[in-house]
């Protein structure tokens, strides 16, 4: 009697081969050039969202050190006043909006598929389009930058100054409408990370034993669905009212220029959250393995960060404690500015309880994440600073506030996305450093980073025009 099992267990694994080869060809990426131009393979997509997006950065970068050159002597003619104005609006706007949010939305989608055991994230063509609207609108505004046609107006836009009569010209108009169709992109890139999460998870997996940075970019994009469209809105309404004179921020019109801080900042201050959460979401990744043990408190770490989500579209108004609104107001965004640390807190312990119990490698990834350690703590308690209203009045529109800013930023956001870079660049690659340059750029960036903006710390507290600072007004009892 012979034994047919072979033949019977060989049939389905034709099949099942037949059928790979199948989808293989259709999930695919075509190997040549225009392949980049048609592709919808979420690898492909992220390649592309990082190059961009790390090529804004460089660009970010250097309209950054033309600023600090402006600064370095008193009454430099090295730029002019309307170029200087351009060239910070532009900086500003390339950080925050070209650079931010399109690097962690490109390393979702290179990690999440892996993570969560799929194929490919779950619109492979909205993915795609989300890509190339990033491109045309980020494009549009570096391009006519380069034409001189950039607003001067500042990267925040407030009206009256972004208005027709004070920013004539086309700037402020490309401004809006590349931003526009960057907050689009970002939307279209969230949706698909939802429903991947949500529905595209392995067998088994329950949300409870997801990975942890699956958490961070869920809630992450659950902001941006909710924070996105009041900016997209304010964009509209302000260019409806430059190019058709309609009274939506003009007071001689019947309309409220404060309207325009309480769309952008409902927008502009959960993203600073929706930028940071990605980055704590790496340092929870990493940080396990480099202390060769699993993270501290999971689900403490995951409420903390839907926490953090709720708590962030409630404190959008410490941005404008000087713009006259009721104490009552003052006083309930005050409470909610200095809450939204709790949560922050309690992943900032659970990262120590991590390395107290376990045994860190130094290596570089680690390297960068201590310098998170170091950069973001200072910048969240000066955070907590501006969250009381009578500080918030003396150091409003300094540059205490300009270096609160990029030690959350660049101390909450860049360095831990540097770590992950060095962390996972093996397994998107293939490929192992060569040259150890990385620890050499470490201790080059992170000291400097301090000495340069702790010192602006001092400046905004210290130095005013045509008098004593803030600091020495206070000390001296004139306020």
């Amino acid at each position: 009697m012979t034994d047919d099992r072979p033949s019977s267990v060989s049939q389905p694994r034709g099949k099942a081969l037949r059928l790979h080869r199948g989808l293989a060809r259709i999930w695919g990426s075509d190997q040549r050039f225009r392949g980049w131009f048609t592709t919808s393979n979420n690898n492909d997509i992220g390649t592309l969202f990082l190059i961009v997006a790390t090529s804004f950065f460089v660009i970010g970068g250097i309209l950054a050190m033309l600023i600090r050159t402006q600064l370095a002597t008193p009454d430099s003619a090295f730029m002019e006043p309307q170029v200087y104005s351009q060239i910070f609006t532009m900086h500003g706007t390339v950080m925050m909006f070209l650079f931010a949010i399109p690097f962690f939305e490109a390393m979702s989608m290179l990690l999440l598929p892996g993570m969560l055991g799929t194929r490919d994230l779950a619109f492979p063509r909205l993915g795609a389009y989300g890509l190339w609207v990033y491109i045309f609108g980020g494009s549009a505004v570096i391009i006519a930058m380069l034409m001189g046609l950039a607003p001067d107006g500042g990267w925040f836009m407030y009206p009256p100054l972004s208005s027709a009569a004070f920013s004539p010209g086309i700037g402020a108009d490309v401004w809006l409408l590349g931003i526009t169709s960057i907050e689009v992109s970002a939307i279209a890139t969230a949706i698909e990370v939802i429903v991947t999460v949500l529905r595209y998870r392995a067998a088994g997996m329950s949300l409870s034993r997801m990975p942890i940075f699956a958490w961070y970019i869920l809630v992450v994009s659950v902001m941006i669905l909710t924070a996105f469209p009041p900016m997209i809105l304010g964009s509209l309404l302000l260019e409806v009212e430059r190019a058709l004179n309609w009274p939506f921020f003009k007071v001689e019109n019947g309309g409220d220029p404060l309207l325009w801080q309480h769309l952008f900042w409902l927008f502009g201050h959960p993203e600073v959250y929706i930028i940071f959460l990605p980055a704590a979401g790496m340092i929870a990744t990493i940080l396990p393995v480099m202390a060769r043990t699993n993270l501290l408190g999971y689900g403490w770490v995951v409420a903390a960060a839907v926490s953090l989500a709720v708590l962030s579209f409630g404190l959008w108004v410490h941005h404008m404690f000087t713009t006259g609104i009721p104490h009552m107001g003052l006083a309930f965004f005050s409470a909610a500015s200095t809450l939204v640390a709790v949560p922050t807190s309690v992943m900032i312990f659970s990262w120590i309880g991590t390395l107290w119990k376990g045994r860190a490698r130094m290596e570089l990834p680690m390297l960068w994440i201590m310098g998170f350690f170091a950069t973001f703590v200072i910048g969240g308690l000066t955070g907590v600073m501006l969250a009381v209203v009578p500080f918030n009045w003396q150091v409003h529109d300094t540059h205490f506030v300009v270096a609160h800013l990029h030690y959350v930023l660049i101390g909450g956001y860049v360095f831990p996305m540097v770590a992950a870079i060095y962390y996972f660049m093996p397994l998107l690659t293939g490929r192992t450093r060569f040259f150890k340059l990385g620890e050499a750029a470490f201790w080059l960036v992170v000291p400097s980073f301090h000495i340069t903006f702790f010192s602006i710390h001092m400046a905004g507290c210290w130095v005013s025009e045509g008098g004593p600072g803030p600091m020495t007004r206070i000390r001296d009892g004139r306020h």
